[in-house]
């Protein structure tokens, strides 16, 4: 067990779980587990499962640090900015928070037209 492990007991499908037993029982690294909650990812499944590219949950690198796109998002508000726009730039390795291109003014708009 790692001692430099702050947290000991994570909240897990309500009830308290300690954090080296939850890391054997899903295959994780009890550092990567600890990670994801103290990031956000605080729902049961988030902490443990594979989070889908396109969640707000998952992770992308900004400024060497590595973080949630939601608090990218929390850090860095910009009207039309959201999710699917940040990890395309992240898979093009482009700014993640400079303003909207002209075809992402038109992809956000086109999305709001039609919820």
């Amino acid at each position: 067990m790692d001692s430099d492990l702050m947290v000991k007991y994570l909240p897990f499908h309500g009830k308290r779980i300690h954090v080296e037993k939850l890391a054997q029982r899903c295959g994780l690294p009890a550092k990567e587990i600890l990670f994801r909650y103290q990031h956000g990812c605080r729902e049961d499944l988030l902490v443990v499962k594979n989070i889908s590219k396109e969640s707000r949950y998952s992770f992308v690198r900004y400024q060497g640090k590595r973080l949630t796109i939601k608090e990218l998002l929390a850090d860095h508000q910009q009207p039309g900015l959201n999710e699917f726009i940040v990890r395309k730039r992240f898979e093009k390795r482009t700014n993640l928070v400079k303003p909207l291109t002209k075809d992402e003014w038109r992809t956000f708009y086109h999305r709001q037209q039609h919820k």
